[in-house]
């Protein structure tokens, strides 16, 4: 879970959220309450992919999440479990199981798509 601020919010479940200083582009994927611009919510960042996924070890030890286009990013974190990877803030899925052996090693993957649970 991580303290989300939501910065701008449509009636299409795109959203713009704040964690510390990084804005990122979302989907809203599960929101069990109403939401409101410039609040802040404790929330689950979590990723879908529409094609393959390729989960690699990281050249360099850091933490990074780069936007690419419209939702996909790159990640750069350390692989912490194996369904969450810690990019500065905690970024879980289920995509993530099968590498479970790089649990504790810096991986860096493409998403293609960032979402949001408002739980």
């Amino acid at each position: 879970m991580a303290k989300i601020k939501i910065i701008s919010l449509d009636d299409t479940d795109n959203i713009i959220i704040q964690i510390g200083d990084k804005k990122l582009e979302a989907m809203i994927s599960v929101a069990l309450y109403n939401l409101k611009e410039g609040e802040e919510y404790d929330a689950e960042l979590t990723f879908y992919m529409f094609g393959d996924f390729k989960l690699q070890l990281a050249a360099n030890e850091r933490y990074d999440i780069t936007h690419i286009e419209n939702y996909s990013y790159a990640i750069t974190g350390k692989m912490i479990d194996s369904e969450t990877i810690d990019v500065g803030f905690s970024i879980s899925s289920e995509w993530l199981a099968d590498y479970s052996y790089l649990v504790g090693q810096y991986v860096t993957c493409k998403l293609d798509r960032l979402e949001v649970n408002f739980l």
